[in-house]
């Protein structure tokens, strides 16, 4: 992070669009191989329920699904050249703290 607010501005965003990209594809990569799992998982039971190990298998492919929209949006956003918080962080920082003062009212 250091490293990449000393960057030019173009660079800060071909930085952020190269992370984003980077998250993807391991997200993607993680769906696909946690639904491999999952569709494995259906015969092997566990020790003491005896539930199949699908449903605890399915979370990694469903989470890393939400996981994966909320990349693509941002994605996006980065690619339009809006919500990057890499250029000016006190809108972040503001953000935080009137949630923190919200919580604490």
């Amino acid at each position: 992070d250091v490293l990449v607010r000393r960057c030019p501005s173009k660079w800060r965003r071909r930085i952020a669009i190269f992370a984003d990209l980077v998250v993807i594809v391991t997200l993607c990569l993680l769906i696909w191989y946690g639904v491999e799992l999952t569709i494995k998982g259906q015969t092997k039971l566990t020790p003491i329920l005896g539930i199949p190990y699908t449903y605890m298998n399915a979370s990694v492919p469903l989470c890393c699904s939400f996981m994966l929209m909320y990349y693509l949006r941002m994605f996006w956003n980065t690619c339009r050249g809006r919500g990057n918080s890499l250029d000016d962080p006190a809108p972040v920082a503001a953000a935080v703290a009137d949630q923190a003062g919200e919580a604490a009212s």
